[in-house]
């Protein structure tokens, strides 16, 4: 890019630091910077990531920038606008920030779908200027809710809201705050006139597929009939105009029926695959009211963990979440030597992703129970902090088995039914990796095979993760840390993993990834210093982390890369680099709790 080039075009910008002009140059740069592969003109179809480093050095009268010498080459990597929007939770915008901040193209879809259904745009108060989303749902759809404020939370200040009623369950919702912003004043003005929500002339081109994928999620209704769009807050008139988009621009045979005395819109059954095909990519796994067992199938298998791509909530906001992908497993079978010590029986591996499977007994090893109830039923569960909900759905939708339960702050998962139990021995037995679990599970597994009867070999093979296998991902996503301290003089990052009663493991583990074992009075830890993280970082580019630690890891990485391009870091960029400190630490201590 051109020096002339970013100076003209920077005020479009995502969330420009407009004080240029008054400071005369720029003390950090906390924007997206776009960029074009095969043009020397700047749009929206991609950006340079800059890591929110120092990047220019002066402002001149004729309006350009200019480059600092040390990054005219430093960053060439392009990616879609958008898709890597960090989360702003607890940064604070100036007026300048507030009107600059637009919406990228998929970002803008979800909340047009979200509008379309019963979100409110509304002035906070009488003097507001700007206006804010508001998503409200019942604590059932609180995994929705979480998805949404991960794709969203670049334009939140704070995180969902719980409000529990001790009365009545029936009082109790979750609810979604944005900042009262420029772009959503906007929103407002066009789906809004006299404070009533409509439908406006524009919608042919802002009904996008994106958008249509959340109208589904937030108000359809899969029936025997076919989809059933819900549109209540809507007159005759505006329902007319949805359905002749749907008729025109996406070719669906949509029909207008009467629901409780409202206009509704029904999508016939014939029309399902049609409808399917154009939003498959955006639906969310698990957000399905009644859809046929064929269209569940399809997406389950082939495209429901794409909504989850990219990186982790750098699309979705605070924890972007990395999902194990059901068919893009041929690096990982490439690899040689891949679980030589890990194995399945061929009935597991025809159900289930390898690769997930080692994810999950490494996790489980973290973070998972082996329990016998009062009366000898055997019980698996996982309890994690309310914010890593959508991870265990992801887990139950992996499996196919067991229950989810939450409140305001935290989530298990129990599995309990005689088959599930039997299945979760096929896939722990013999391939347990710290020797207190496999004590745990074999009283447990012991247990159901007196219990029913059952001829089965509880084994006790001795098993090493590997760098080539996902064990070690899973027991990074429940047990291990990526903390920042700061001096006056000094930044300290390492890396952390922490177990009880793990020692002869740890000192395996520890010379595998290039770090050191120790002991404190109740834990055994392997710690990795930042000039030894490669093996660890290599390795986790390969075998992503999938939990809300996904989020820590980003942050910790942008501020890992600072300190090894050995950039100067001037007061701004410290405060900066602790504000991202912050954010890791806060999401340590949620994972504490």
């Amino acid at each position: 890019l051109s020096e002339a080039q970013i100076g003209s075009n920077f005020a479009s910008c995502s969330r420009f630091l407009a004080t240029a002009h008054r400071q005369k140059k720029f003390s950090t740069i906390r924007s997206l910077i776009y960029a074009e592969k095969h043009s020397n003109t700047l749009r929206s179809s991609g950006f340079i990531n800059l890591h929110n480093v120092t990047l220019f050095s002066s402002y001149n009268k004729f309006g350009a920038f200019k480059l600092k010498r040390e990054f005219r080459h430093y960053s060439t990597d392009l990616t879609i606008w958008g898709k890597n929007l960090t989360s702003a939770i607890g940064e604070k915008f100036n007026k300048n920030e507030i009107e600059n901040i637009k919406l990228p193209y998929h970002i803008k879809g979800i909340i047009i779908g979200l509008i379309i259904c019963d979100t409110k745009l509304s002035y906070s108060s009488v003097k507001a200027k700007n206006v804010r989303l508001k998503i409200k749902q019942s604590l059932d759809n609180s995994k929705y809710l979480w998805l949404i404020f991960f794709q969203i939370s670049h334009y939140c200040y704070s995180y969902p809201i719980y409000y529990i009623s001790s009365k009545t369950k029936l009082n109790n919702y979750m609810e979604i705050q944005t900042r009262s912003l420029v772009c959503f004043t906007k929103l407002y003005h066009t789906f809004y006139k006299n404070e009533i929500k409509i439908i406006p002339e524009n919608i042919f081109d802002l009904l996008s597929p994106i958008a249509l994928a959340y109208w589904v999620m937030g108000y359809g209704n899969f029936t025997k009939s076919g989809l059933i769009l819900y549109t209540y807050s809507y007159n005759y008139t505006d329902v007319v105009i949805l359905l002749n988009v749907l008729i025109i621009k996406y070719r669906l045979t949509c029909r207008l029926i009467n629901s409780n005395g409202k206009p509704t819109i029904l999508i016939p059954a014939e029309c399902l695959d049609c409808l399917i095909k154009i939003i498959i990519i955006y639906l969310i796994p698990g957000i399905f009211n009644g859809i046929p067992q064929d269209v569940s199938n399809a997406s389950n298998n082939s495209l429901n963990l794409e909504y989850l791509k990219g990186q982790g909530v750098n699309q979705q906001g605070i924890m972007s979440i990395q999902p194990i992908d059901n068919n893009n497993i041929n690096d990982f079978n490439k690899k040689k030597n891949t679980l030589n010590n890990i194995s399945f029986d061929h009935n597991i591996l025809n159900r289930y992703n390898k690769n997930f499977l080692e994810w999950f007994i490494g996790f489980s090893e973290g973070d998972g129970s082996f329990v016998l109830s009062k009366g000898g039923k055997n019980v698996y569960t996982i309890h994690l902090h309310i914010v890593d909900l959508p991870l265990l759905y992801e887990i139950k939708a992996q499996l196919n088995m067991g229950n989810i339960y939450s409140n305001a702050k935290s989530a298990y998962l129990f599995i309990k039914s005689k088959d599930d139990i039997k299945t979760l021995i096929e896939i722990f037995n013999g391939n347990l990796v710290l020797h207190k679990r496999k004590l745990q599970f074999d009283k447990w597994a012991l247990n159901f095979k007196s219990k029913y009867n059952l001829n089965f070999e509880i084994k006790s093979n001795k098993i090493n993760p590997t760098l080539t296998d996902s064990w070690l991902a899973g027991f990074i996503d429940a047990e291990g840390s990526f903390i920042v301290t700061f001096s006056k003089t000094k930044i300290t990052q390492r890396f952390v993993l922490e177990q009880k009663d793990a020692e002869l493991e740890f000192e395996y583990i520890s010379k595998l990834i290039n770090g050191y074992s120790e002991k404190n009075k109740i834990y055994n830890r392997v710690v990795v210093n930042y000039s030894k993280m490669n093996t660890v970082i290599d390795y986790l580019s390969s075998h992503k982390l999938i939990s809300v630690k996904a989020k820590s890891l980003e942050k910790w990485l942008e501020i890992y890369r600072i300190r090894k391009n050995k950039i100067v870091l001037n007061e701004n960029d410290y405060k900066l680099l602790k504000k991202k400190a912050s954010l890791i630490n806060s999401l340590r201590k949620m994972n504490e709790e």
